[in-house]
C-alpha cells in the first residue's frame, strides 16, 4: 500500500534577536532531487512502488527526506539543507525512478515544495521585520532597560481613549481625550533617557513618579513639562515647581527631535535637554510649602494639546545593592539545599550544581527592583529565580524562570515558559537570552505588578489579578518575602553574578 506524502511546512527558523545593522539570511531555492539514473526522485512511475515521505532528517533540521526502496541512491551533490532550509535526503532511502506516473509526482512534489518554500519565506521575512533591536552590550551590562522596544506599546498602558499608537519606531498620539500612557510598575530612584518631538504649540509632558491619573503636579507626581516658551513652564520646566531653561533653547525648531534626559535620586531631579543641564530662570515663585515629592510612581507619557512622539526610551534603576559579595554565601542559607551544591567560583560567580534545592535569602523583600546577570552551562537547562518566599519554605514563591528553549528555533515560543516568564502565571513573550552565554536579568515587582527585562528587552508585563492570599502559589501575594535561587534537578549547572536589589519607599496606595 502507498503510504501518503507529508511534508513538514514548519521548516522556518525564526532568527533570535538581532542589534541594529545585522543581517540575516534567506534560504536560496533547492533544486529538485534526482535519482543516479538521472530522473526526479519521487516519481515512481507504477503502483509497485512508494512515493517519498517527507519527515525531518536526523541531520540538518526542518527538513525532508525520500523514504522508500533502498534499492537505489541519490546524487548526494543535491542532499542539502541551507540555513535550516530545503531539501534533506537520506542517500540510503529513494524510490526507483521508472516509467509511467513521472510528471503527475514531478509536478506534486515541486507544487508542494514551492508551497512550503514561500510559505517559509513570507514567515521567516515577518519574523525578521519583528526582530527585536536590543539595546547595545554596553547599556546592557550597565543596567538599561528598554522601556519602549520600539516595536509595540508592551509594558504601557493607556488612561484613557487617545489614539497612542506606534509609527516608524515612535510612539505618537494625536487625537482622543487628554490621558496619559503609562508604565505598568513603580520606579523609585533612576536615570530616563528618551526623544520627543512636538510642534511648537503642543502642550504634553513626561511624569515621573505618578499616580496612574495625577491631579496635581506638586504633590503626586513631578512633570518635566513639555510647552511653548511662552508657556508659565516651558519646555522642560517642572510643573508647579520650577521654571527651567537652557542655553541656546530659542534657537531650535519644533519639528526636530530633542533629547531628555533625566535623573531623580530622593527629592532631586536633575534635566538636561539636549545634552544642556537645564538651570532655573528667575522670577518663579513656587510655594515650597505646598509641594511634596513622590518616592516612587509610574513613569507616564502626557497627551494634552497638540500631537507629540516619543522615541528611544530607556531606564536604569540607581541605588542598588549588592546582595552577593563574590567570597562566599554571607546573607544566604543552605537550609534548604537538599541535592543542590552552592559555591563561589574562583572568579567570583555563585554556582548551582545538581538538584533538586534552593539558596535562600536571609532578607525578605516586598517591591523591589533586582538586577543580575546569569550563565547557563548546558543545552535548555532549567532554574529559576523565587521572590516573595514563605521563608523557609521550599521555592514557595513567585518564579521568574530561567529556561532558554523554544519550540521549533522560534524564540516567539518559548518552552516551560521561558526566562524571564512568571512560571504558571505567564510566558515571557520572547526568548532573547541564550544558553552558554552571559545574560542580564531584571525583575521589578510593585503590589501585583510584575514585570521583567532580559538583555534588557521587556519579556514579561504582568497584574496578579488573583484574590490576595499569604501562598504566592494560591493567590496575590504582596508581603515581603525571601528570594530563593533554585537547582532544579541533577543536569542543573547555572552561575549568577552582579546580584543587585533595591527595595522601594512604601507607597500609600498601589496604583
Amino acid at each position: 500500500m502507498s503510504r501518503p506524502i507529508m511534508f513538514n511546512l514548519s521548516a522556518t527558523k525564526p532568527p533570535l534577536p538581532r542589534r541594529e545593522g545585522s543581517g540575516e539570511g534567506f534560504p536560496r531555492a533547492v533544486p529538485l532531487v534526482r535519482c543516479a539514473n538521472g530522473k526526479s526522485a519521487g516519481a515512481p512511475g507504477d503502483d509497485q512502488r512508494e512515493p517519498p515521505v517527507a519527515a525531518a532528517s536526523n541531520g540538518p533540521p526542518w527538513g525532508l527526506r525520500c523514504a522508500a526502496s533502498p534499492a537505489t541512491r541519490l546524487n548526494p551533490d543535491l542532499c542539502m539543507a541551507r540555513n535550516g532550509w530545503g531539501v534533506a535526503v537520506d542517500p540510503s532511502l529513494a524510490p526507483p525512478c521508472k516509467g509511467g506516473g513521472v510528471w503527475r509526482w514531478r509536478i506534486l512534489v515541486a507544487a508542494l515544495l514551492a508551497a512550503a518554500h514561500l510559505t517559509a519565506v513570507a514567515r521567516a521575512e515577518t519574523t525578521a521585520a519583528e526582530a527585536p533591536q536590543l539595546l547595545a552590550p554596553e547599556l546592557i551590562a550597565a543596567g538599561w532597560l528598554q522601556l519602549f522596544d520600539g516595536q509595540t506599546l508592551f509594558g504601557w498602558q493607556p488612561t484613557g481613549d487617545a489614539n497612542w499608537r506606534v509609527e516608524e519606531g515612535a510612539i505618537v498620539v494625536d487625537a482622543g481625550a487628554p490621558g496619559w500612557l503609562m508604565s505598568t510598575v513603580d520606579w523609585a530612584d533612576f536615570e530616563l533617557h528618551l526623544e520627543f518631538k512636538a510642534p511648537a504649540a503642543t502642550n504634553s509632558g513626561v511624569f515621573l513618579r505618578t499616580a496612574v491619573e495625577p491631579t496635581n503636579p506638586t504633590r503626586d507626581c513631578v512633570e518635566v513639562n513639555i510647552a511653548p516658551r511662552d508657556n508659565p513652564f516651558p519646555t522642560p520646566s517642572l510643573v508647579g515647581r520650577e521654571k527651567l531653561a537652557v542655553p541656546g533653547d530659542a534657537a531650535v525648531s519644533g519639528d526636530q527631535w530633542r533629547v531628555l534626559d533625566i535623573k531623580a535620586i530622593g527629592d532631586k531631579i536633575e534635566i538636561r535637554l539636549d545634552g544642556k543641564l537645564a538651570k532655573q530662570v528667575l522670577p518663579t515663585v513656587v510655594d515650597r510649602d505646598a509641594q511634596s515629592t513622590p518616592l516612587r510612581g509610574r513613569i507616564g507619557l502626557q497627551f494634552n494639546a497638540g500631537p507629540v512622539a516619543f522615541r528611544h526610551i530607556r531606564l536604569r534603576p540607581l541605588g542598588l545593592e549588592p546582595i552577593f559579595n563574590g567570597k562566599d554565601l554571607a546573607g544566604w542559607n543552605t537550609d534548604l539545599a537538599e541535592q543542590s551544591k552552592f559555591q563561589v567560583t574562583d572568579a567570583g560567580e555563585l554556582q548551582i550544581l545538581n538538584g533538586r534545592g534552593q539558596l535562600e535569602s536571609d532578607a525578605s523583600y516586598g517591591d523591589f527592583v533586582l538586577q543580575l546577570e546569569c550563565f547557563v552551562n548546558g543545552d535548555a537547562l532549567n532554574s529559576g529565580v523565587f521572590f516573595r518566599c514563605i521563608p523557609r519554605e521550599f521555592t514557595n514563591g513567585y518564579e521568574s524562570q530561567i529556561k532558554n528553549a523554544m519550540v521549533d528555533g522560534d524564540p516567539t515560543r518559548p518552552v516551560d515558559c521561558g526566562t524571564g516568564g512568571i512560571y504558571r502565571r505567564i510566558n515571557a513573550r520572547r526568548i532573547v537570552a541564550a544558553d552558554r552565554e552571559w545574560f542580564a536579568n531584571t525583575i521589578v515587582a510593585t503590589g501585583p505588578h510584575i514585570a521583567v527585562w532580559v538583555n534588557g528587552y521587556p519579556v514579561t508585563a504582568w497584574t496578579d489579578d488573583r484574590p490576595p492570599h499569604d501562598n504566592p502559589r494560591s493567590g496575590l501575594r504582596t508581603a515581603p518575602g525571601t528570594l530563593a535561587l533554585q537547582g532544579h534537578d541533577p543536569t542543573t549547572d547555572i552561575r549568577f553574578r552582579q546580584l543587585q536589589i533595591k527595595e522601594l519607599p512604601p507607597a500609600s496606595k498601589i496604583q
